[in-house]
C-alpha cells in the first residue's frame, strides 16, 4: 500500500545509491514518517489531557517526546528527499497508513496515557527494526544506520515511560 506512495515518482539525484535500493528503501521511510507523525501527535495529545497527581513531570515529558518526534520526523523525511523520493505528510494520509492503534480520546490518567505511550513506543520499536534489517538486505547502510539510532531512542523512552507505570 505504502510503496505505491513512493514508486516511480523519484527525482534526479546523484546519489550513488542505485534506483532498486533506493525503490527498497523509500516505502520503509515513508511508512516510518507516517508512524512517527502519528506518534508525535499522540504524545501531544497526552501533553495537553494529562491530570493526576504526576501531571507537571508527564506534562513536560510528553512534551519533550513530542518535540523529538518531529525531529526525527524531519531526519526521515530528508533521507527520503536525499534519496529522490517526496515524503508525504498530509495527516489524511498519516491516518490512513499509521500502523498504530488509535488512542481513546477520553484517556487522561497517567496510568491510561503511559499504557497507550508504552504500546506505541513498542510497535514503533518493532517496525524501525524491521526497517533497519530491510534497509541492510539491500545494502543502504545509512538508511539502516538512520533507523538504527532512532530504534535505540525508541526503546531507552520506552524505559522512561514503563519507569512511570512501576510506580
Amino acid at each position: 500500500m505504502v510503496a505505491t506512495l513512493t514508486k516511480s515518482k523519484l527525482h534526479a539525484t546523484s546519489i550513488s545509491l542505485n534506483i532498486a535500493t533506493r525503490e527498497a528503501v523509500l516505502p520503509l521511510l515513508q511508512q516510518a514518517l507516517f508512524t512517527t507523525i502519528d506518534m508525535k501527535w499522540r504524545l501531544k495529545q497526552a501533553h495537553w489531557n494529562v491530570k493526576g497527581s504526576n501531571f507537571i513531570a508527564l506534562h513536560e515529558l510528553f512534551d519533550e517526546l513530542a518535540t523529538e518526534q518531529d525531529a526525527h520526523a524531519d531526519e526521515l523525511a530528508e533521507r527520503m528527499t536525499a534519496l529522490g523520493g517526496h515524503p508525504l505528510s498530509d495527516i489524511r494520509e498519516v491516518a490512513k497508513h499509521s500502523p498504530l492503534k488509535v488512542t481513546p480520546l477520553e484517556a487522561t490518567t497517567p496510568s491510561e496515557l503511559l499504557k497507550d505511550l508504552a504500546y506505541a513506543y513498542a510497535a514503533m520499536g518493532e517496525q524501525f527494526r524491521q526497517a533497519l534489517d530491510e534497509s541492510e538486505k539491500v545494502e543502504d547502510a545509512v538508511t539502516a544506520d538512520l533507523f538504527t539510532g532512532m530504534a535505540g531512542t525508541l526503546d531507552m523512552r520506552l524505559w522512561f515511560i514503563e519507569a512511570h507505570l512501576a510506580s
